[in-house]
């Protein structure tokens, strides 16, 4: 993994974010629940998304548990957020959700210095992992876990 690039993130967040925003604007019943977090609707998802950004605006971030990243880093676990719920939200709502393979690397640089999900801690290991498909040509299926990115391990198919 290089350096990460500050600029690709937000660049990356703001397309992410335009597009979650556009389909749940878009959803015919934002009251509908989803799979992933059943206790939430469509709704309540984005609105939980809607909350953690202004953490993110801070010179150091303290993330579950009281992992300090520093902000810039931290901009991949945000991305992180805004692709994993709009993919769940994207399954509440039958639309597709493609994750572009850029995106993918930033949120796992995001993730990699988070000893607790980096799989650092005594009986560590991954705590979850999203599988899908990159979009555009060549489509590639990954799995990504915290530390690393394993391209083929999913099932083709809309991320």
């Amino acid at each position: 993994m290089g350096t990460f690039d500050r600029t690709a993130a937000i660049r990356a967040m703001n397309q992410v974010a335009s597009r979650l925003t556009d389909m749940v604007c878009a959803a015919a019943d934002p009251g509908v629940r989803v799979p992933a977090t059943p206790e939430w609707t469509v709704a309540e998802t984005y609105a939980h998304v809607s909350t953690v950004i202004p953490r993110y605006s801070q010179g150091m971030f303290t993330f579950h548990g009281g992992e300090q990243v520093g902000a810039d880093v931290a901009l991949g676990i945000l991305l992180g957020e805004l692709v994993v719920h709009g993919h769940d939200i994207a399954a509440a709502v039958h639309r597709p959700w493609p994750i572009r393979p850029d995106h993918v690397e930033l949120i796992s640089q995001g993730l990699t210095p988070i000893p607790r999900l980096a799989g650092r801690q005594p009986g560590g290991g991954a705590h979850g992992s999203l599988r899908g498909s990159t979009a555009g040509p060549g489509r590639a299926p990954f799995r990504l876990r915290p530390r690393q990115v394993d391209h083929g391990s999913a099932r083709p198919g809309p991320a």
